[in-house]
């Protein structure tokens, strides 16, 4: 048991050293959030090897200390997956509403450190099925509820990702999600805080294994997503399923049809689907979704430029373009344009 609380020191001191890496990542806001992340698991492993040995006799005072770390953790990885749909920003509204759990604990763990360190302990200890072993379990469905919202977040996003995107969040939410079974089983069976290592050791292998090979070796997820997707496709294949998105993006009723989807699509140009997304993400860097949306994009500005339409409200815009509601022709306008439909107008029109 001794040598495996050294290795999981080494995960730990492992862990700071990655987190300060991507804290000079500073061009990446998806780093910062991966750099928290990791500080905080490595801050859980040193709060772990502190309560469970020697030195919580010693010094008693850090006790607690670390209690609420692990309520960021949900957010941190939901903030970092939400980066993929291009959203730089963040509103303080939610990060408040994702931060309520991590502050009622916080607020917790203020009340216990009015008492010294071994009082702490003590009360900790006469109290903890009452008390402690409740908020145990908070954590642990704060732990699993993050993993729900993480995997719905990735189902509803899935279409507007490349392959590789999708290999690696895939990845990622899957970690997430055996880490909050091992928790949760844990929590709920184990007899021994000791037992606790093996959860750490076995999460902090993934975290360290996958965070290796696909953040700072990027071409192993290259090679994996061509491995993934090989289905015999040759140059000449691809070529021929690029003409025939063109064709059909080259009629207008195809583009503001708001009916049109991947499936629809394949089976109008008679191809494969998985043919087509691997296509569409090897030779053109997107997915169906961005493409449909960037088209859509490019159709309502011949709209907004028009002079004879100026009077046509933004959601008239919207639906001529193929769009289904006002904030989705916002969001994809804003993402191919860097400003909404109405800026855009209004640049046009403004005198110089």
């Amino acid at each position: 048991m001794e040598i495996l609380r050294y290795i999981l020191f080494f995960y730990a001191f492992l862990g700071v050293l990655i987190a300060g890496g991507l804290l000079f990542d500073k061009g990446n806001k998806a780093s910062f959030y991966l750099m928290l992340f990791a500080l905080l698991f490595s801050i859980e492993e040193i709060d772990f090897l502190y309560v469970t040995s020697d030195l919580l006799l010693q010094y008693p005072q850090f006790y607690m200390l670390g209690f609420p770390a692990c309520l960021l953790a949900g957010p941190l990885i939901f903030f970092y997956i939400k980066q993929f749909e291009k959203k730089t920003t963040l509103s303080a509204t939610t990060y408040l509403l994702h931060a309520i759990p991590f502050l009622l604990y916080l607020m917790f763990t203020l009340y216990m450190l009015q008492y010294s360190g071994a009082q702490r302990i003590t009360n900790a200890s006469t109290h903890y099925q009452s008390t402690i072993n409740l908020l145990n379990y908070g954590k642990v469905l704060h732990v699993l509820f993050y993993a729900v919202l993480i995997y719905r977040f990735i189902t509803d996003k899935r279409k507007a990702w490349v392959l590789e995107q999708k290999i690696y969040l895939v990845l990622l939410v899957g970690i997430y999600v055996v880490t909050s079974v091992l928790l949760t089983c844990l929590t709920a069976f184990s007899n021994s805080y000791e037992h606790f290592i093996l959860y750490f050791l076995s999460t902090s292998t993934l975290v360290l294994f996958v965070g290796y090979s696909f953040y700072f070796r990027p071409e192993w997820l290259n090679r994996l997503a061509i491995k993934y997707a090989n289905s015999g496709l040759g140059h000449s294949d691809m070529q021929r399923i690029v003409h025939k998105t063109n064709q059909f993006f080259a009629l207008a009723e195809n583009i503001i049809d708001s009916t049109v989807d991947l499936d629809m699509f394949c089976k109008q140009i008679g191809e494969k689907k998985h043919h087509v997304s691997q296509t569409l993400s090897n030779e053109l860097n997107t997915s169906f979704r961005n493409l449909l949306n960037q088209q859509r994009v490019e159709y309502a500005k011949t709209i907004l430029l028009d002079p004879t339409k100026a009077g046509l409200k933004i959601l008239a815009v919207a639906f001529d373009s193929g769009f289904t509601n006002k904030s989705t022709f916002n969001r994809a306008f804003r993402k191919f344009e860097g400003c909404t439909p109405n800026e855009f107008r209004e640049k046009q029109v403004a005198p110089y």
